[in-house]
């Protein structure tokens, strides 16, 4: 099949591959930066839980064992 295609043929193929090629090193670089940009979010929501987390403690009712996971049942309770 290589003996058959055309010079006109070739540079076709070429064009195609290459448009190709320049299309997907675009997509790769854009992962690249969304990629930069879910690892600043998850550290943001990672300090945003941790600052919040003192908060949602203090006003939890401390016999409301189902909405604090870090309490466990055979602990005692502080009234």
């Amino acid at each position: 099949m290589a003996g058959k295609l055309r010079v006109e043929d070739m540079k076709g193929l070429l064009l195609r591959l290459d448009s190709v090629n320049r299309s997907l090193d675009s997509m790769v670089m854009s992962l690249e930066q969304s990629s930069e940009h879910v690892k600043k979010s998850l550290q943001s929501q990672t300090y945003l839980n941790q600052s919040i987390q003192p908060l949602h403690t203090a006003f939890v009712p401390p016999e409301d064992l189902a909405l604090t996971p870090t309490l466990s049942r055979d602990a005692p309770v502080m009234k």
